[in-house]
């Protein structure tokens, strides 16, 4: 039998494998991010219950960090700063204008707002898009790492925080981008099980893990009935809040729960951006969700010379202007399909 420690070991490692790729505008003040006048007393049990250092109710209250060239300048960045917060991100004075709405950055695993989303935060709101975000539900005592808990858990405080948008923001609807996590398993819980469906209009997921990843196999060693293995490690997970790793692993409990029936509600247009060069979500193909309604898009189909993989995918330039389009298709720009280097 495995003892704690090493079980921890290998938490430690497997989370570092299915993530490690993954891994003047006006903002909001601390002031604003403070302010309970838009919650009512059950979303803010939510959101201060799954708060992390620096980011009261979620929200960023760091100085505003510049935007980063790649994922991996943002996490170091980030990794120095408390809690900054992407610019253009959370200004809840923002009106969207005629015709779009609030654009909630859901973030991916063992991430945070501002390594996720430092370019694309600034590039949507410099063309006008009302942008929000936050961090929650991390490693405990961590600034930083944010969405590694139970993603029931998190997708309750994501119904928190875009009810709390919708309410400053004097708004019906929200869209959704996320990435990673962010882009599946997190909003489709929010959707099929919280009630979701109804607030949003536009969800567009950026390399999702909906199927799970198979890690390279070690999700059959992981699930296997004839090892004791998986409940360690998912006890081990349990310990340090990171139970949305074993989660996505194709498989899961968790996964077949959300997965085994449809998906996709009614009334929310779906969006798929995946990549051939995603080593975290393996295959790249478990991106997909093949239900009507959603339309799946392969990055090397629209752009052949961009070998962006999962962690620098919302980084990539080609992949902005897939985002801006889809967002606003009636003033949609060709996109310009600039070759990417893979970086990871």
């Amino acid at each position: 039998m495995l003892t704690t420690t090493r079980s921890m070991k290998i938490a430690a490692a497997v989370v570092s494998l299915i993530t490690a790729a993954a891994m003047s505008i006006p903002t909001a003040s601390a002031a604003s991010a403070a302010d309970h006048t838009a919650l009512s007393p059950q979303d803010e049990t939510v959101l201060t219950d799954q708060q992390m250092p620096g980011s009261p109710l979620g929200i960023p209250s760091g100085a505003t960090g510049p935007a980063q060239p790649n994922y991996w300048r943002a996490v170091e960045y980030s990794a120095h700063h408390m809690a900054p917060s992407p610019a253009g991100a959370n200004n809840f004075r923002c009106r969207p204008r005629a015709g779009q709405n609030p654009v909630v950055l859901i973030p991916g695993t063992a991430t945070n707002a501002y390594s996720s989303w430092s370019m694309m935060s600034e590039e949507l709101t410099r063309r006008g898009y009302c942008t929000y975000t936050f961090n929650l539900n991390g490693v405990p005592h961590s600034s930083f790492i944010s969405l590694t808990g139970d993603m029931r858990k998190s997708a309750k405080g994501l119904g928190a925080f875009i009810t709390m948008v919708l309410t400053r923001t004097h708004t019906d609807k929200v869209d959704l981008v996320g990435w990673s996590q962010g882009a599946g398993p997190l909003p489709n819980q929010y959707l099929k099980f919280e009630n979701g469906a109804s607030r949003v209009d536009h969800f567009i997921g950026l390399v999702p893990s909906n199927h799970g990843t198979t890690a390279y196999g070690l999700n059959l060693f992981l699930n296997s009935t004839t090892s004791k293995l998986g409940a360690h490690f998912d006890d081990s997970m349990a310990l340090l809040n990171g139970m949305s790793a074993p989660q996505q692993l194709q498989g899961s409990d968790f996964n077949k729960t959300l997965y085994d029936t449809p998906v996709t509600q009614p009334g929310v247009k779906y969006t798929i951006i995946t990549s051939t060069h995603d080593h975290v979500v393996v295959p790249y193909t478990n991106a997909y969700l093949h239900e009507p309604g959603v339309k799946n898009v392969l990055l090397q189909n629209i752009c052949p010379t961009d070998k962006t993989g999962h962690g620098n995918i919302t980084y990539d330039p080609n992949v902005i202007q897939m985002v801006d389009n889809e967002l606003d298709s009636a003033h949609a720009h060709a996109v310009q399909c600039t070759p990417m280097k893979f970086i990871g």
